[in-house]
């Protein structure tokens, strides 16, 4: 997810406004609209203001890290593989055993 779909989440979370989120940073609408659309790419400063007021790392605005602090690092896993790390990831440990049990059975089958 980039920085304008990230700004837009974050600003409905809290049920503002573009108008309201620019008033609150003291920058203008057309910046914050400029942002959502892609039509801008958020300077230094913006990004700094906006990961303040969000309480959200730069990182995470930047897509450097998702939401959880985990940094991500491109083309490391495929796509299915990054599914599976987040099931995993959201499951409990019993799910999680449940899981690696039909996983080696799958693999032991196969063999």
């Amino acid at each position: 997810m980039d920085i304008s779909k990230k700004l837009y989440k974050l600003r409905k979370e809290k049920n503002l406004s573009q108008s309201d989120l620019a008033r609150e940073l003291g920058i203008s609408e057309k910046t914050i609209n400029q942002i959502e659309n892609n039509e801008n790419d958020a300077n230094n400063q913006a990004i700094i203001l906006l990961s303040k007021f969000f309480k959200v790392s730069t990182d995470y605005l930047l897509g450097l890290e998702n939401e959880n602090g985990t940094i991500i690092m491109e083309n490391e896993l495929s796509e299915d593989e990054s599914y599976f790390v987040d099931v995993l990831r959201q499951l409990n440990q019993k799910d999680k055993n449940t899981l690696y049990e039909l996983a080696d059975l799958m693999l032991k089958a196969k063999k």
